[in-house]
């Protein structure tokens, strides 16, 4: 997907609430003008070309798949952009510099966009893949935002260096184990199948579910530092509950609805 806005700068946490996206099925070459005019990247969260999808509903529960992996290098690197492709033993298939790149006090900032054949619909793949990338090219990088698949992957200004080496991966190049099946968040029809199903009773281990859930709190937390979600709004917070608490119940389906609650405002420490 991309957004249906540019900017010109970074996007603000203001102007990134407010992003809308679309799926568009575009070549390289219109993929790299839209990075050099500023559009958002995105995986996608729908699975036609015609809705429009906000930046609040890019969550794992609405993920369609995903076309290309990123990687976020933040003063990782201390050489310049054509020498770092040239050294990888897996070249991305677009490299380029973002908005910050050697700004006052920051260094070499750079993306790399790895695009497959195949659209990447399983999440734990989605994963495996970014860590398969890193691994590779023995890169050490600091931030791991692109293993999210949900991470907006800002462009450009018209006058950023970008490379396109028109690479275009295939997932089976890579032998991973898992196989590129339905994610965790299974199709939406899919997901009502399975509440009405009665699951088999589990023991309840109640501090290692507890545990997962703090995990699940703690990717939403990852939401709030990127500005998707604001809790000082009402109406976020209530998207944030609907969520955590869905995602819990497909870690423990017994869970009451009180206690997930009351783990939520213990977590985010909100009084009513």
């Amino acid at each position: 997907m991309t957004s249906l806005s540019h900017y010109q700068n970074k996007p603000n946490n203001e102007e990134i609430r407010k992003i809308e996206y679309i799926r568009k099925n575009l070549s390289l070459d219109e993929i790299a003008d839209s990075i050099r005019n500023g559009y958002v990247l995105s995986a996608n969260f729908t699975e036609d070309n015609t809705t429009t999808v906000k930046q609040f509903q890019r969550t794992y529960e609405n993920y369609a798949g995903a076309s290309f992996i990123m990687l976020d290098l933040d003063n990782d690197v201390e050489c310049g952009l054509g020498e770092l492709i040239s050294g990888l033993g897996i070249k991305p298939t677009i490299g380029y510099t973002t908005y910050s790149h050697q700004q006052e006090g920051k260094g070499n900032r750079y993306r790399l966009l790895y695009f497959f054949k195949e659209e990447i619909v399983n999440i734990n793949l989605f994963k495996e893949l970014y860590q398969k990338i890193v691994d590779i090219n023995k890169l050490s990088i600091s931030d791991n935002c692109g293993k999210n698949a949900t991470q907006a992957v800002f462009g450009s200004h018209s006058e950023c260096e970008l490379i396109n080496t028109n690479l275009i991966y295939s997932i089976s190049h890579f032998q991973l184990e898992n196989r590129n099946g339905h994610s965790n968040s299974i199709k939406k029809e899919e997901e009502n199948n399975i509440e009405i199903e009665s699951p088999i009773q589990v023991d309840y281990d109640k501090s290692y579910y507890d545990y997962q859930c703090e995990l699940l709190l703690t990717e939403l937390d990852e939401f709030v530092s990127d500005g998707y979600y604001d809790m000082k709004d009402s109406g976020d917070v209530r998207d944030m509950v609907r969520i955590f608490v869905k995602r819990a119940k497909q870690v423990y389906a017994y869970y009451d609805n009180r206690v997930l609650i009351d783990m939520f405002k213990g977590h985010y420490q909100l009084v009513s």
